[in-house]
């Protein structure tokens, strides 16, 4: 009789177990399912803000070089008032082939062809001559936003230009705004001539 009992006992216990797994089983089959749900709607959300950033990455990558041109066309309408503003009388605006011209049986095998390049390809070189009549020149880069790297481009061509012609060079940077890291850079080593949003709208 006591093993019939005990074989009950067993066989209860053996279903409670089956019971018990079934529904904790279902609970969690819900419980992924919820979470699932969950981590779907997030995943979605997450995506659509990536995609969202990317358009508008794409977006300023697609306008910064309009911006870019609307400002170098700004500048040099403005060339006149840069030299004033610096102090001097625009002379002329140096042509690629002039600068070419320079560079022609000059010594620069202690410079770098990229550089030599680079200098080619400044954005703004201007023969200028002082309250004296002395010559000089000015090398501008121009950017919407000038940042560190127009900065240094500007005095080393600056540099160049002192070393190829023999005459004084000065080094300045045009733009809509500038980095607050350059901000403080002494006018004495690179002039800054903000140029004004109006100018850049095209008619």
């Amino acid at each position: 009789m006591a093993s019939t009992v005990e074989e009950r006992v067993s066989r209860l216990e053996s279903v409670y177990d089956r019971v018990a797994t079934k529904y904790d089983l279902e609970e969690l089959k819900a419980a992924n399912k919820a979470d699932l749900g969950e981590f779907r709607v997030e995943t979605k959300a997450e995506m659509a803000k990536l995609a969202t950033k990317n358009e508008v990455n794409r977006l300023r990558s697609d306008i910064a070089p309009l911006k870019a041109a609307h400002a170098r066309n700004a500048a040099m309408e403005q060339a006149d008032f840069i030299a004033e503003d610096m102090g001097f009388e625009l002379r002329r605006v140096l042509s690629r082939q002039d600068i070419k011209w320079l560079l022609k049986g000059q010594d620069v095998s202690d410079i770098s062809r990229a550089a030599i390049r680079s200098f080619r390809l400044a954005d703004l070189i201007m023969e200028v001559v002082d309250e004296r009549g002395q010559c000089s020149y000015i090398a501008a880069e121009i950017s919407f936003t000038a940042d560190s790297r127009d900065t240094t481009r500007a005095i080393r061509n600056a540099e160049f230009l002192s070393r190829f012609t023999g005459w004084p060079a000065r080094a300045a940077i045009a733009g809509v705004r500038r980095d607050n890291e350059i901000v403080g850079v002494e006018s004495s080593l690179v002039y800054w001539y903000e140029l004004d949003k109006a100018s850049l709208e095209v008619e």
